[in-house]
């Protein structure tokens, strides 16, 4: 009776161990900014319905959207998968309200999140002790990556810039001139491409725009094709240096590589997506595919919202679809079959900590038409 007993007591605790490990339920914790309790946002700006999605305090709806699509993949799976949301912005006392609250964090597997850098050494501390996954989305924040082995940086080190100009552009031009084109040559910038192009023996010249001026400070001939790195973000004076740029580039042969943050210029018109040779480096990309235009048309047919990457809406879906299925694959990366349509993902895995992206994209308009070269 007793070795009965103990035979089934076994077959019972292979069954329970088989369904352990075959168990497939991950608890999510989303910290998303969605300002909801911030009074700074000025409701007279906003005269049509298309006004709000300008305002910056709003845009992470956009991430939150493109989330809850990701989650909907999961619906009909046999995968199971509780969400929690906590609308969290720069507040360091409510972030630690959330993670001291146990009842709260008790289950969880996965956080995505906080979207600030100043929050991110909290959080990440709080996974590493509770050795729980963490994605930092946004932040170039590196606390704790070099010790925390769950935490994740989506966000790639500025430091490959410089080669990726020279490996893309420069090696393919047999004959150029390499401008550092700022307002400050002791910005943290310039000293990147500086140091670079000095340890490869690259010559470059510095042109610092002069202020209050109306000159183009660009020494720019004929013989050579000048490379352009544009190092100033002040909307103003990009303003003013591009219409002075376009009157002086006539028969020059040339580059532009300019800061991201120019596509949100409303200072720049036609004319300038009109000219020649323009690059800029980015995290996140969408190809024009059927598999993008079908996502898109989804998207805005259950939203009746724009699917954008300025309100992070392809975002939210890769990340959410990405680091689900990573948590279900065991951190390993090559078990993941999922292709984000935003980002290209390969993980520098730190000695004793977590993981960074590495993939910085470089991306060419030409004929009013974005594609990434050197992929």
């Amino acid at each position: 009776m007793k070795r009965k007993l103990l035979l089934f007591l076994l077959a019972w605790l292979s069954i329970q161990l088989t369904f352990s490990q075959d168990k497939k339920e991950i608890t999510v914790l989303y910290l998303i900014p969605f300002h909801i309790s911030d009074s700074h946002i000025n409701i007279s700006e906003i005269s049509t319905e298309l006004d709000i999605f300008d305002v910056s305090a709003l845009q992470m709806i956009g991430f939150w959207e493109g989330a809850k699509l990701g989650l909907s993949t999961y619906e009909y799976s046999d995968k199971k998968i509780e969400v929690i949301v906590r609308d969290i912005t720069t507040d360091e006392v409510k972030l630690k309200q959330i993670l001291e609250d146990d009842r709260l964090m008790k289950d969880v597997d996965l956080i995505i999140g906080p979207f600030y850098g100043s929050l991110i050494p909290i959080a990440a501390q709080y996974a590493n002790e509770k050795k729980i996954m963490i994605v930092n989305p946004f932040s170039i924040q590196e606390a704790g990556i070099e010790t925390n082995p769950y935490l994740y940086k989506l966000k790639p080190n500025v430091s490959r810039k410089p080669q990726m100009v020279k490996e893309l552009i420069l090696d393919s031009i047999p004959n150029y001139k390499v401008h550092l084109w700022c307002e400050n040559k002791e910005d943290e910038n310039v000293k990147l491409y500086i140091e670079y192009f000095e340890n490869q023996e690259i010559a470059y010249q510095i042109d610092e725009i002069k202020p209050y001026t109306h000159r183009l400070n660009l020494d720019l001939g004929f013989h050579k094709h000048h490379v352009i790195i544009a190092l100033f973000n002040n909307p103003t004076v990009v303003m003013n240096q591009m219409r002075l740029f376009d009157n002086a580039t006539e028969g020059i042969s040339y580059s532009l590589i300019f800061p991201e943050e120019w596509l949100n210029f409303s200072v720049l018109d036609e004319d300038f997506y009109s000219l020649k040779n323009l690059y800029y480096f980015t995290n996140c990309f969408v190809e024009a595919n059927e598999k993008s235009a079908r996502f898109i048309e989804d998207y805005v047919a259950i939203y009746q919202t724009p699917c954008q990457l300025e309100r992070f809406s392809f975002q939210g879906y890769d990340i959410t679809r990405y680091f689900i299925d990573l948590y279900f694959a065991q951190q390993n990366p090559n078990l993941v079959e999922f292709t984000p349509l935003s980002y290209r993902f390969k993980f520098k895995k730190w000695s004793q900590g977590g993981f960074e992206n590495e993939i910085i994209r470089l991306i060419k308009i030409e004929n009013f038409e974005k594609r990434e070269i050197g992929k």
